[in-house]
């Protein structure tokens, strides 16, 4: 004898949200302030994100060997200051 269908529940309202790569989404990191700014070279090319998330825009770019004023901590992330007024996040990764 079949066991009668059993239905199927929507998943709970309390249930991750995911972000677009799929994985349980978080919230951005909060920025630590650095004061005074501090000066840190390059040491890999990278784009500057809106915010600590590689999913988010681009508002620049920087360049290796170069030099960034860094103005805080979020995470793994630097925020950054660039000569235009900009202010944006690259990977620590990216300075030393």
């Amino acid at each position: 004898k079949l066991a009668p269908p059993v239905a199927v529940a929507p998943p709970a309202a309390s249930a991750p949200a995911t972000s677009v790569t799929g994985g349980p989404s978080t919230a951005p990191p909060k920025v630590k302030p650095i004061n005074p700014p501090k000066l840190f070279k390059l040491t890999h090319e990278s784009p500057v994100f809106a915010s600590p998330d590689p999913n988010s825009a681009t508002v620049g770019n920087v360049h290796i060997k170069k030099y960034v004023r860094v103005i805080g901590i979020a995470g793994a992330w630097l925020q950054i200051r660039l000569k235009d007024g900009t202010v944006g996040f690259i990977p620590a990764t990216a300075a030393e």
